[in-house]
């Protein structure tokens, strides 16, 4: 059965804050058996548009472009799988469509591929990790559960005097990414992983008129928990 709604639908949780411009269109949403279907309403069809959720309609969060063409579709629209909703445990929420003019390439790859690593349910596992910020660098082995850090160990730190704080998560990556596009870094370079969809290297520099702000990292040996 389908459903007609204006602006937003109910359904469940949230995330970081939108990064595009707001203006509605009318959605049809469908449920499917792994989550929900969404399409724009013919006449609103014109584009980018991105689907964006929020737990109280106040504050939205980017979740997925709505594709046509590259998707197979007549009007764009997008398969959202329940797992690649933030906080997928909450019970309610909202969806609408909102124009996104102006989104980079690199935005939309992101959304993509987060999508995908929420998809993937990974709450437990292992890495190892090189990191640098400017002219810190430090490697080691990384161990989380669930959002925290469990333990880490560091092999490899210059300067050896410099107190490592910045220990990351899959998710701490994410974050930074979409920080730094939406602080207009003059470059964003990511590499994703294809199986799960997280960021297995990165390099962001924010700004080119200041020294030493740059920060560069490389996953490996990325191991799911039971």
């Amino acid at each position: 059965m389908r459903n007609r709604i204006r602006d937003f639908g109910v359904y469940l949780g949230l995330a970081m804050g939108s990064l595009v411009a707001v203006h509605s269109a009318e959605l049809i949403v469908q449920r499917s058996d792994d989550g929900l279907v969404f399409e724009l309403a013919g006449a609103e069809a014109r584009g980018p548009w991105v689907l964006q959720h929020s737990q109280d309609a106040r504050e939205w969060s980017d979740l997925l472009f709505l594709e046509a063409e590259a998707a197979g579709r007549a009007v764009p629209g997008v398969n959202l799988h329940w797992r690649a909703v933030p906080e997928s445990a909450a019970r309610e929420g909202y969806f609408r469509a909102s124009l996104a003019e102006g989104a980079s390439s690199v935005y939309r790859e992101y959304l993509t591929q987060r999508a995908l690593w929420r998809r993937a349910n990974v709450s437990r596992y292992e890495y190892a990790l090189q990191q640098n910020f400017g002219m810190v660098f430090w490697a080691g082995s990384i161990r989380v559960s669930g959002a925290e850090v469990d333990s880490f160990q560091v092999t490899e730190q210059i300067p050896e005097f410099f107190e490592i704080t910045d220990v990351p998560t899959v998710d701490s990556l994410f974050d930074r990414i979409a920080d730094a596009i939406a602080r207009q870094a003059v470059q964003v370079d990511i590499e994703w992983n294809s199986e799960f969809g997280y960021p297995e290297s990165g390099f962001i520099d924010l700004d080119r008129r200041i020294a030493d702000e740059e920060q560069g990292w490389s996953v490996r040996g990325f191991t799911p928990l039971p």
